[in-house]
């Protein structure tokens, strides 16, 4: 919210107003969710700590603050230099989240500022539990999305089969984020179940830059090329988030059913959820 970094920033000519904006529409009734997206060695600092100061006057008309770590695409030729989000940083971060929450108060159990699912990830720290972020309406900006992901698979494990009469095989495909929370959450439970094998491969975004890690930004191509001469096994599974708002088109403007035909298996989408692959019968 610092004015001059704001206009150097955003490239803009002159102030904005911002704060009169906010102000604008809080005071007509208008609910509002801020993000911050955070770039290493910018607006992180003093200037994050002035910006929540600006934003938190505003509780609870706007209700939250997430703080999310900038994306950088590989697309980026005359454009100044940003510093990645690395593992350390994140840590660092995620060190300040308790002692943020504690100075900038609220009326209710609810924090006011999130952290994105991101920094958990990125420096390994634990998800809090789902009702943290209650009542989840967050989630399609990535906040609480794992959490309760996880949450829900460990909660429905009973209704996975714990044997299949036949050798059954299928795979998952998930940006590079989501790598290690599969492989030290979801498949280890998933190996103990007889005559099941399930191969997870994620793939790395070429259409945006290996920089961008996240799931929902795959192309069909990306997803087609990282398969390549993999084991499939019967169908390959991915999230819904791939593909845009009315589900029928990836970034790159392919089908489901065009990445099916290339693939030579059924590729399916679930909403988020593990269990819902079983309760579809693989195939879908």
């Amino acid at each position: 919210t610092g004015v001059e970094l704001r206009k150097k920033l955003l490239l803009y000519g002159k102030d904005d107003h911002l704060l009169n904006k906010i102000d604008y529409l809080t005071k007509n009734n208008i609910e509002l969710h801020a993000q911050i997206v955070l770039m290493p060695g910018i607006n992180d600092g003093a200037h994050l700590i002035k910006t929540i100061e600006d934003l938190h006057q505003f509780y609870p008309a706007l209700n939250s603050l997430t703080i999310v770590p900038v994306g950088l695409t590989k697309h980026r030729d005359g454009l100044p230099e940003i510093d990645i989000v690395t593992s350390q940083y994140a840590t660092m971060m995620m060190g300040q989240v308790k002692s943020l929450n504690k100075k900038f108060t609220t009326q209710t159990k609810r924090p006011f500022i999130f952290f994105s699912d991101e920094w958990y990830i990125l420096s390994g720290t634990k998800f809090p539990p789902s009702n943290y972020y209650s009542p989840l309406d967050l989630v399609e900006n990535g906040v609480g999305q794992v959490a309760k992901f996880l949450e829900d698979f460990d909660l429905n494990m009973d209704k996975i089969p714990k044997s299949f009469k036949e050798p059954t095989e299928f795979s998952i495909v998930t940006g590079t984020l989501m790598e290690d929370v599969f492989n030290n959450h979801i498949l280890p439970k998933l190996s103990k179940i007889k005559n099941l094998k399930v191969n997870l491969y994620p793939v790395k975004n070429n259409f945006y830059g290996d920089m961008v890690t996240v799931s929902g930004l795959l192309t069909g191509k990306d997803i087609i090329d990282g398969l390549k001469g993999k084991s499939l096994g019967q169908a390959v599974w991915s999230s819904y988030r791939v593909l845009n708002d009315e589900r029928t088109l990836t970034l790159d403007d392919m089908t489901i059913k065009q990445i099916s035909d290339i693939l030579g298996v059924p590729f399916n989408l679930s909403n988020d959820s593990i269990i819902e692959i079983f309760d579809r019968k693989i195939l879908g």
